[in-house]
């Protein structure tokens, strides 16, 4: 196949996000600020702006084309100096999609292939394709990346290879309740309300205006509570909106080699990862997630999961789920990890040590707080008093985070459990772990305890910690890792 460019309407999606970018810069100098002595000027360093990136837009189109043949995609961009990028279809990791709004209007979605390379030289980004040709593009990646890993008699049957993919999880409309309520997004009405406040003023001031509307509504104890329920009620309707558009149609299923994840009503999102590049599982739960009874369960993954657009969150199998439901999709999903009901307790030295650590957030705070002493809300507080607040709070947390800790070595696997207000679960297998670290200072030889740490691959390299274990399992994990070797050997 030669080479050809992306789609022409790339062109129009990009020039869409210019016109953006430039929106509210035109605003004030075009129609809210037309009287000043600089607007011409203004004016001028705009439009130019403006048309610099439109012809930038349309030169990059022009400049970048790509290829695919049977093991990779081929990538040339750059008008002075041409860039060749490779990129194999065996390291391509995940694969996602993302539908916005306008997107649907012309029945068109967006196609992102991820591999473990971190930046853009390792992702290539169809921004405007048919939702045909992306299952097409998907389906000869998948298909070409398998045969790479066959011989040749067992092509065949890839050839034949026919999806079947199992349904794990679907979100509720209970799920999506608990998901609003859990993410607090409620409350993010009445800043948007504040924003949009001072963005009209900076254009139209009407400051005069609201401080009347103010005054006239604390005027009456009646009107007040009127509007306090009003303002309740419209987060509440907002944040429940807000979280079914992003989280609603929220689908989990599987197949032997990858896991598909798909959410959102307005915007979609679709997200695929290779099981194989899973190296460890996380179960996080916030404190109101405690309190209802519902867990995350994120992936940590050779690659970028996501490419760093933080609206996707591909990562996480779904950020609500029924805490019933976390070890049971994991299970599922990913049959070759196993999760231990039964953890061990750090031994009493642990406490012991965490407590007599010194704490530098709190010698920092207590010296600021006895040059500052701060008058705090016109409460006229002592310094040494916040200061005795901060240690207390330091302490409990300690304390907290010392009872939450847990630890098992199951077979080849290896779960840690921290946190204090907040906890996480780690879950990995010994061939995923890269390297380990043992840690022990004067205190901890007295007490017999140390600091353990996985690392495994990730964008960035995932670091876990594990602070207290007693000496002999600091032994046995040592040990544990050993038998690293001979699995790698096994496997190759």
């Amino acid at each position: 196949m030669d080479y050809r460019r992306y789609s022409r309407l790339t062109i129009a999606f990009h020039i869409w996000g210019v016109l953006k970018f430039f929106f509210f810069a035109f605003l004030y100098l075009f129609i809210f600020n037309r009287e000043a002595d600089w607007i011409g000027y203004g004016r001028i360093i705009a439009a130019i702006l403006l048309i610099l990136s439109i012809i930038f837009v349309i030169f990059k189109w022009l400049t970048t084309t790509y290829k695919i043949d049977e093991v990779a995609f081929y990538l040339s961009e750059g008008f002075f100096t041409k860039h060749k990028r490779t990129i194999p279809f065996s390291k391509i990791q995940n694969v996602s999609r993302h539908t916005t709004f306008l997107h649907k209007l012309i029945g068109k979605t967006s196609l992102k292939f991820e591999t473990g390379m971190s930046g853009d030289g390792g992702t290539i980004k169809f921004e405007v394709v048919s939702k045909e040709e992306a299952d097409h593009l998907e389906d000869w990646v998948e298909k070409s990346s398998r045969k790479v890993n066959v011989s040749a008699h067992e092509e065949e049957k890839v050839e034949e290879y026919i999806e079947d993919r199992k349904l794990h999880f679907a979100a509720s409309k209970k799920d999506i309740l608990k998901a609003s309520m859990t993410s607090l997004s409620f409350l993010l009405l009445i800043p948007a309300l504040v924003s949009l406040f001072f963005m009209i003023n900076d254009f139209i001031n009407v400051e005069k205006e609201a401080e009347g509307a103010i005054h006239f509504i604390l005027s009456a104890w009646w009107l007040t509570t009127l509007v306090v329920i009003f303002l309740i009620v419209a987060s509440t309707i907002f944040g429940m909106i807000k979280t079914y558009i992003k989280y609603g149609n929220y689908r989990i299923y599987s197949d032997d080699d990858r896991i598909y994840i798909s959410r959102g009503v307005l915007d979609e999102v679709r997200f695929s990862i290779s099981k194989e590049k899973v190296q460890a599982v996380e179960i996080t739960q916030t404190l109101m997630k405690r309190i209802l009874r519902i867990a995350e369960v994120k992936l940590t993954s050779a690659g970028q999961t996501g490419g760093g657009d933080s609206s996707m969150e591909t990562s996480s199998l779904f950020p609500f789920l029924p805490q019933k439901d976390a070890f049971r999709l994991i299970s599922e999903i990913l049959p070759d990890y196993e999760v231990a009901e039964e953890m061990h307790k750090l031994p009493k030295n642990a406490l012991f040590a965490r407590l007599l650590k010194p704490s530098w957030i709190w010698i920092i705070a207590t010296a600021l707080l006895y040059y500052f002493q701060p008058n705090v809300f016109n409460l006229h507080i002592p310094w040494w008093l916040l200061s005795l607040i901060l240690l207390i709070l330091i302490v409990l947390l300690r304390v907290l985070d010392y009872y939450n800790s847990r630890y098992v070595l199951n077979g080849r696997f290896i779960q840690l459990k921290t946190g204090s207000l907040a906890t996480a679960l780690f879950l990995t297998r010994r061939d995923k772990v890269i390297e380990i670290e043992m840690n022990r200072g004067p205190l901890e030889k007295i007490l017999g305890i140390a600091k353990i740490t996985t690392i495994n691959r990730a964008q960035p390299v995932r670091h876990t910690h594990m602070y207290g274990v007693p000496e002999s399992f600091r032994l046995a994990f040592y040990q544990w890792y050993k038998k690293r070797g001979s699995e790698i050997e096994l496997k190759q």
